[in-house]
């Protein structure tokens, strides 16, 4: 019998993998891992409230000060390749699976897909 933290059962069999795992990780018990989670979401919803309420007051929304010589440097982006300047879609109903092979057989430049 392998010994657990309280609260933890092991239901499967326990391989000789089973001794490549931490000890860390082996004394964490789901509980723990769980409060973890917990607390880590609670942050996370608590900082996007705080910024919410800052855009609500006025704030501005911001960039990272260390990206600024990438922001106001002298730069500029690689054209758009030929082939993906003219890419349309329509979106209709029910289509079957074939339908977009056969349109790209016959050099078609339009998708039309269903929901």
């Amino acid at each position: 019998m392998i010994p657990t933290p309280a609260g933890v059962q092991l239901l499967g069999a326990v391989t000789p993998a089973f001794a490549e795992i931490p000890t860390l990780m082996r004394s964490l018990s789901s509980r723990s891992c769980n409060a973890l989670s917990a607390v880590a979401g609670r942050n996370v919803l608590q900082r996007r409230q705080d910024r919410q309420a800052a855009l609500d007051r006025g704030e501005t929304l911001d960039f990272l000060p260390e990206t600024k010589s990438i922001r106001e440097g002298d730069w500029t982006c690689a054209p758009i390749p030929a082939d993906i300047q003219d890419r349309r879609v329509e979106i209709t109903g029910p289509t079957g699976s074939q339908d977009g092979d056969q349109r790209a057989e016959f050099g078609r430049k339009d998708f039309h897909g269903g929901l």
